[in-house]
């Protein structure tokens, strides 16, 4: 029996050992009860999925330094600044981590759709603007779980937020399984 969590979570170790060849250990989850209005990395990439017919984000957070480091790995040659032509490697991991999620969750048969994941720069949780659908998501208002991950590059924080209304019952489904 896999959920949402555990999905992401092996979704993203093997996301990062493919493609930096790096192994990145999961620290413990916890909910973010705190400074909800800002991420706490420098750059974003956030996907909008939906999962029996909710709607969930997934944000890969992360620090400039780590940013880079991981961008070199993935380029394989160094990375010495943000530029147009790596900008979108957070928005490349989610897509490959949401790839491997979705399949891990199909074989469950439980049907996650995935939309196009967007690089983020800012902090501000408040105002998000997806152009493909038009919408500006406030994820402050959402309940946050964050998966911090370790490795030599650095640490990196996945989120989930979980939509509004959620049952206790569906919260405990969402991280126990």
């Amino acid at each position: 029996n896999i959920n949402l969590v555990k999905a992401v979570v092996l979704s993203v170790q093997k996301t990062f050992m493919i493609q930096t060849e790096t192994p990145f250990f999961r620290n413990k989850s916890k909910f973010r009860t705190t400074d909800k209005e800002k991420f706490l990395g420098d750059i974003q990439g956030i996907i909008s999925i939906s999962l029996n017919e909710k709607r969930y984000y997934i944000i890969v957070s992360l620090e400039k330094k780590v940013f880079l480091n991981i961008v070199s790995k993935m380029m394989m040659e160094e990375q010495k600044d943000i530029n147009e032509e790596n900008q979108d490697a957070t928005a490349e991991i989610l897509s490959i981590t949401m790839g491997n999620t979705k399949s891990l969750m199909n074989k469950e048969n439980r049907k996650l759709r995935a939309e196009i994941p967007i690089s983020y720069f800012s902090k501000d949780a408040k105002n998000i603007y997806f152009k493909r659908t038009q919408e500006t998501v406030d994820l402050s208002t959402y309940t946050i779980i964050s998966i911090p991950f370790r490795a030599k590059l650095g640490q990196v924080l996945f989120e989930i937020a979980l939509p509004p209304g959620l049952s206790n019952e569906e919260m405990r489904e969402m991280i126990l399984g």
